[in-house]
């Protein structure tokens, strides 16, 4: 049971945290990241058009046709990534990482999740206000809305804050990787066929 406890921490409050701290710190222009944004915008608006083009080749069923169309883009940039890239390049790295993980939850939450929603809610006109709610509640994107102004702006934030939520941001990356851990250690290997669409997405 403390997978999910461990799991609910570090996606609701540990890597929110981290990624808030990072961007707070950091003096942040969108000109100067303006390359780094469209450029992943566009590969990622590139990977929704190809999987629908790889669906319609192979002619999957709905189902299957749906989770390649999430899975092909969805990159664990956050979760896995920023234990990964911090522990290969140090903290520098978080501010760009930040905005990366805010590129790829925009649009997996916008395109991603709402064809998702329109292709399996007899209700299409509840789409665009589940998009909404589904960015708002995101503490991962208000983490690095939050960020960037406080960036932007330079807010100074009190030295007792800081340093409480530096602590929080210091325990995300063992809590991540105990958890992965976890999660591989509890599931099963299941059947070939199963591994199947795996190897293909």
């Amino acid at each position: 049971k403390w997978g999910k406890v461990l799991n609910e921490f570090a996606l609701k409050v540990g890597l929110p945290v981290l990624i808030f701290t990072a961007l707070a710190k950091t003096s942040f222009s969108f000109k100067a990241e303006s390359s780094l944004i469209i450029v992943n915008s566009l590969f990622l608006l590139l990977s929704f058009v190809l999987a629908v083009f790889i669906g319609k080749i192979l002619r999957l069923k709905k189902k299957m046709f749906l989770t390649l169309f999430i899975c092909f883009i969805f990159g664990n940039v956050a979760y896995l990534g920023i234990p990964v890239l911090t522990s290969v390049s140090g903290e520098s790295i978080l501010p760009k990482v930040s905005l990366i993980i805010a590129i790829y939850l925009f649009w997996i939450f916008t395109i991603g999740i709402g064809y998702l929603d329109y292709s399996v809610n007899k209700n299409k006109k509840d789409v665009v206000k589940n998009m909404l709610k589904n960015l708002t509640k995101n503490p991962l994107l208000l983490a690095v809305i939050f960020g960037l102004i406080f960036g932007s702006l330079k807010i100074a934030i009190p030295s007792i804050i800081l340093k409480s939520l530096e602590m929080v941001s210091v325990s995300v990356t063992p809590i991540v990787l105990v958890v992965i851990g976890l999660f591989i250690g509890n599931s099963k290997i299941g059947k070939l066929s199963e591994w199947l669409p795996v190897i293909l997405f």
